[in-house]
């Protein structure tokens, strides 16, 4: 178990906290102290595919980082990139005295001690800048929550009361406007809810073996197979109830039944990430998040996509092309001329014109090529000219895209 001074402070080392009002109740600071007593430590966490930590230690694993975060990251910081790397360090140690966690595990766990970092510093600008539900005097927040003190708190006052800020609110208020969809998965996240369905599947697996005389008697452990991606985003965007209370997520719903009836008959077929949901959307994937999967899953590790190459190797520059175009169209204009020629000197020998000997040999003849000829892939390797030909630098470029 990790020393008092790695843990936040709990209720009872705030000596001055502010009593709830009987007439109005709202959340306050979470301080895991439970955790913190508890003998039984350190726990076991499991790990969703994107990276979530899922299991019966979830909440106590999501409401610790949450409150040790807040104990050691001032509020005033801007950025999580701007938070000294001996702090986050910190916040990895003190973690893992409590929660099992690999080494590869320290970005999940990491990104989620910012997200819930962030989450915090929008509830106290909401609460205190927004709704205005609680006000500096009768609540003061250096008093309320441990991890504040009071230049910590003017310096992020500024900060929220300044145009600068007031144009980005403005700006993350119409993005999450454009949010058509809202979910209702709390939280756990897509990893949670997997891992409930995952857990019904197995119990009727095991109820029906059992009425079967099979699964649970031959010692078999039931496999439940990955849903598609669209099964958990109509999933999320249900209430406790089942039910699905938004009426634009209800067409998106109607469009995919209708997706998943054509896809059965061959009528719609997915290619990588455009699939049956990215259909119903009708937008594509964003490159930071997989929609259906979580915020944590890419791109790449949920339809197993090769990584980009470098785009701008193997490219012509604007200059290559620029040199490419003008040779070009000298090269047609030298083989027009020489073709012109050859046609004159037919019309004039045609027509019983004795063309001067001096003149017929300025006549150049059009250079031919057999079909068996090998060609050159350099044309210019022996200083010869031919009639269609790119610079060496354009073949070599064309040759190593292929």
């Amino acid at each position: 178990m990790a020393s008092g001074e790695d843990h936040p402070p709990s209720q009872g080392d705030t000596q001055e906290k502010t009593k709830k009002s009987a007439s109005h109740k709202r959340r306050g600071p979470t301080t895991a102290k439970y955790i913190m007593e508890d003998d039984d430590g350190p726990y076991a966490l499991q790990w969703s595919d994107d990276g979530s930590a899922i299991g019966e230690f979830m909440n106590r694993y999501i409401a610790y980082t949450g409150s040790i975060t807040r104990s050691k990251v001032k509020i005033h910081i801007t950025h999580w990139s701007m938070v000294d790397e001996e702090i986050k360090e910190r916040l990895w140690v003190c973690i893992k005295k409590l929660f099992l966690c690999d080494d590869n595990k320290k970005e999940f766990v990491l990104r989620n001690c910012n997200k819930r970092w962030k989450d915090f510093k929008t509830r106290l600008t909401s609460a205190y800048f927004n709704k205005c539900t609680k006000n500096e005097v009768d609540n003061p927040p250096w008093k309320e929550y441990a991890g504040i003190d009071e230049e910590d708190w003017k310096v992020f006052k500024e900060q929220r009361e300044s145009d600068e800020f007031k144009v980005t609110s403005e700006r993350n208020r119409a993005k999450q406007a454009n949010n058509l969809y809202p979910h209702h998965l709390g939280r756990g996240g897509y990893g949670k809810l997997e891992e409930r369905f995952v857990q019904e599947q197995l119990k009727k697996a095991m109820l029906s073996g059992a009425s079967s005389s099979k699964g649970v008697e031959s010692g078999e452990t039931p496999v439940v197979t990955p849903r598609p991606r669209y099964e958990r985003w109509m999933d999320g965007r249900k209430d406790k109830n089942g039910n699905i209370p938004n009426e634009k997520t209800k067409l998106v719903v109607e469009k995919l039944n209708e997706l998943r009836e054509k896809e059965k008959s061959g009528e719609f077929v997915s290619h990588g990430s455009h699939d049956i949901l990215t259909e119903a959307l009708g937008n594509p994937e964003h490159g930071g998040h997989v929609r259906g999967v979580g915020g944590k899953a890419t791109l790449t590790s949920v339809f197993k996509r090769k990584r980009r190459c470098n785009q701008t190797e193997g490219m012509l520059t604007i200059k290559q092309v620029e040199e490419i175009t003008n040779f070009l169209t000298e090269q047609v204009r030298e083989q027009t001329r020489a073709e012109m020629r050859v046609v004159t000197l037919d019309v004039l020998k045609s027509c019983g014109i004795q063309v001067p000997k001096d003149l017929e040999v300025n006549m150049v003849d059009v250079p031919t090529r057999s079909s068996c000829q090998s060609v050159d892939p350099d044309p210019f390797a022996n200083g010869s000219k031919v009639l269609i030909s790119l610079p060496s630098f354009a073949f070599r470029t064309v040759f190593a895209r292929k």
